[in-house]
């Protein structure tokens, strides 16, 4: 309702939040001066942004901690808190990070990663989601990894009414693989869905999730580097998933093809992304209709 918001990095060390709010879209502004920005147990890193009815919010990280912002205007920013043991605030010889946000009618939801102290360093990462009401105060829900896989993060989370889909990676005997968790209820509860691998597809990685007009859309790469190919995933309800290779110009064939970013607007899917190969590397974009 006040405009747009926009985060990223820079890459000095240590690395330091990247922080632009814009009324319309075309004149942008640097918010990251402000103090809740400061540098607190660490590193402070912003990877992700959501906007929902009470306000916007950021999530990243602090050092080993996770980290959460909040604006009701995008004028005034001040830091999220955990509740309980089950916040933000990493435990002792461990860590826990945030990579995306969502926002909606039940508050905001982020996704992200805790490492288990207790299992081998190789091993140790795990899936999280963490729930708000209010953007202020967030708790944390770890959730299981999928029968037969070891490892794994969320990396992605996107909403539709009270429907939230968060994705991610992982691995397995077999080698990398997709992580899929669906909740009906607004974050309350979470199970797991699956992200099927395509015919022949291998090394599967998620890199981008939106909501569309007709469900969810995913995108991610097939392949070793060098070789990556776009695989793209589509569902109606967030529990039963299609997967794909669409191939052609820009998303198949010599060198590395991905679709990083996904948007949806009104009956249109919206990919940005790059290929590269030995003659260089220029920007995807790419465009088809929502399934």
């Amino acid at each position: 309702g006040h405009g747009w918001l926009a985060v990223g990095t820079d890459g000095a060390a240590p690395r330091r939040p990247l922080v632009v709010t814009s009324a319309d879209g075309a004149s942008w502004q640097a918010a990251d001066g402000a103090d809740a920005f400061r540098p607190g147990k660490g590193q402070l890193v912003t990877y992700g942004a959501a906007a929902g009815p009470s306000g916007y919010v950021i999530v990243g990280e602090d050092g080993l901690s996770a980290a959460t912002w909040f604006s009701a205007d995008l004028k005034g920013w001040e830091r999220g808190k955990g509740i309980g043991g089950g916040g933000l605030n990493a435990l002792p010889n461990s860590n826990r990070w945030l990579r995306s946000a969502t926002g909606g009618a039940f508050g905001f939801a982020a996704a992200g990663g805790v490492r288990d102290a207790t299992a081998p360093q190789a091993t140790s990462n795990r899936p999280a989601v963490w729930i708000s009401a209010d953007g202020r105060q967030w708790a944390l829900k770890q959730l299981p990894l999928p029968s037969g896989a070891s490892d794994g993060v969320l990396t992605q989370i996107a909403s539709r009414g009270g429907t939230l889909v968060a994705v991610g990676n992982g691995r397995d005997a077999s080698g990398p693989v997709a992580l899929g968790y669906l909740s009906a209820d607004g974050g309350r509860t979470w199970r797991t869905v699956s992200l099927p691998t395509p015919d022949d597809a291998k090394n599967i990685q998620v890199l981008a999730l939106t909501a569309t007009g007709k469900g969810f859309a995913a995108t991610g790469t097939t392949g070793g580097r060098g070789t990556l190919d776009v695989v793209s995933w589509t569902s109606a309800d967030g529990t039963s998933w299609k997967a794909s290779v669409p191939g052609g110009t820009g998303l198949g064939g010599a060198g590395d093809q991905q679709v990083t970013g996904l948007a949806a607007f009104r009956n249109t899917l919206l990919g940005v992304g790059g290929t590269s190969g030995q003659d260089g590397g220029q920007p995807i974009l790419w465009t088809r209709p929502v399934e």
